[in-house]
């Protein structure tokens, strides 16, 4: 079975490079994410956790899933889990609420920015 190989930026260098192999021999995960942060969202710099190990990370969220899929788990139908779910978003949501809009601003600082060599992208590659 096929699994979600979770990589932050710092190991995309290398994957890139066994990836097309791992493909012609049907041995590549069926998703690759490549994340920012070293433990993904839940371990990120936005977090307290940031210092914990991914695995206990990956732990508590696996747990909390299973806990609230037995929650809201109706043994009656089908039907009303997803109503008592639905119920319980809608009292939090709000249409907008992720949205998101950005301005390119790319042209600001393309004369002010330097481009680094190929020594130092290879540093910031190993740090």
């Amino acid at each position: 079975m096929r699994q979600l190989s979770r990589l932050h930026l710092r190991l995309s260098r290398e994957i890139r490079d066994d990836l097309p192999e791992m493909i012609r021999r049907g041995m590549n995960p069926l998703v690759v994410d490549c994340l920012n942060c070293e433990s993904g969202c839940n371990g990120g710099t936005g977090t307290t956790c940031r210092h914990k190990p991914v695995d206990e990370l990956e732990f508590y969220v696996e747990k909390r899933k299973k806990e609230m899929q037995a929650r809201y788990k109706s043994e009656i139908k089908d039907n009303e889990s997803h109503d008592k779910l639905h119920a319980l978003i809608n009292q939090y949501w709000k249409p907008g609420l992720y949205d998101r809009q950005y301005r390119n601003l790319h042209s600001n600082n393309q004369n002010q920015l330097k481009k680094p060599t190929q020594s130092q992208i290879e540093e910031i590659y190993r740090t």
